[in-house]
């Protein structure tokens, strides 16, 4: 764990900014709910855990001393609002000690209240700290996992953008291509119109009753505005299913 110059951490090999503060105050949480109900001392301990949560942001500094002097600390920084029963205050330490690294024991009835050294990100509290805390260490090894899936989904959209660049290439293709046919279909049908006419002054220029030429071109008329509305319904996108 590296520290910036702002005080926070960074996780080595990440960019990710780690707040001890929000570290700490998200462990204070968790012993909360760790904490068994019911036992002696489980309320004041829990009344410890949710006020340091709170007053963590204050940065106080270390406790250390016996559980009257811990409690008077606490009472005086405003950690809690008053002195709990003498019979309870060693008990409640002892749960906290059990599921939180910022209570710990030193021996002949001293505890130790690591407040000021778990915020730093250089102490072994703070390893502590962050490796106890269920949610925080969840998300790092999530981050971690999340890494190959989003390489894997930027290839798959990389892959489905290049699709799409060449379906969009090939539709110009075909745009062009269609307006190619179109324009020599309209090229053919003036050039069929001008033949049958010059055949038709030809051979029965006078012919009040339609001829059998007349009749053929009338079909073929018909087939070819029939294909050029065919070509131009697939040219509007309002005519496409």
């Amino acid at each position: 764990m590296e520290k910036g110059g702002n005080g926070k951490a960074f996780e080595p090999g990440r960019e990710t900014e780690v707040d001890p503060v929000a570290v700490v105050a998200a462990n204070c949480r968790h012993a909360t709910a760790r904490l068994p109900r019911g036992r002696l001392g489980a309320a004041t301990a829990e009344k410890v855990a949710r006020g340091l949560a709170a007053a963590v942001s204050r940065r106080l500094p270390d406790i250390t001393g016996s559980p009257t002097e811990v409690f008077a600390a606490l009472v005086g920084r405003q950690v809690l609002g008053e002195m709990p029963c003498p019979r309870v205050r060693g008990p409640a330490l002892r749960l906290l000690a059990q599921v939180t690294p910022l209570v710990a024991s030193n021996g002949s009835r001293r505890w130790n209240l690591w407040l000021e050294t778990a915020l730093d990100p250089r102490s072994d509290i703070f390893s502590k700290v962050r490796s106890s805390t269920p949610c925080l260490r969840d998300s790092a090894e999530a981050e971690e996992r999340r890494g190959p899936a989003l390489f894997e989904e930027r290839e798959t959209l990389y892959a489905r953008l290049a699709d799409a660049v060449t379906l969009q290439r090939s539709i110009s293709e075909l745009t062009r291509e269609r307006d190619r046919l179109r324009a020599d279909l309209l090229a053919s049908r003036h050039e069929l119109r001008a033949i049958y006419r010059r055949i038709r002054d030809e051979i029965d220029p006078f012919s009040p009753e339609p001829s059998t030429l007349e009749s053929a071109w009338r079909i073929i008329e018909k087939n070819i505005r029939r294909l050029t509305k065919a070509m131009e319904d697939e040219s509007d996108p309002r005519m496409r299913p």
